[in-house]
């Protein structure tokens, strides 16, 4: 089906953008220069029909917080916990110093 995605696929795709951020842009660390942003907040990020009544603030430094914890112990790395990571690969997405290769 054309609107679903393996999980495989995924993991294979992260790492072909992560392998192109260190190999062809040369970058191996990511430095968050930012630390709070705008969250649209589920159920409503996903209606576009209703705009938002009400924003969420996150923390990248928590977010990186609660992702090295789960580098400590990987039974933290449960779904709810993939908002973290999801807001760090966005801050990257956004902040990464784009070169014309």
């Amino acid at each position: 089906m054309a609107n679903e995605i393996s999980i495989n696929e995924l993991r294979n795709l992260t790492n072909y953008f992560f392998d192109y951020l260190e190999n062809t842009m040369g970058i191996k660390q990511i430095e968050i220069k930012e630390d709070y942003y705008w969250d649209v907040l589920s159920p409503a990020k996903y209606d576009i029909d209703t705009e938002p009544e009400k924003l969420g603030v996150g923390q990248l430094t928590e977010d990186l917080y609660f992702l090295k914890e789960i580098l400590k112990d990987k039974d933290l790395a449960v779904v709810p916990n993939l908002t973290h990571l999801c807001a760090v690969l966005e801050y990257i997405c956004y902040n990464a110093k784009w070169s014309e290769t």
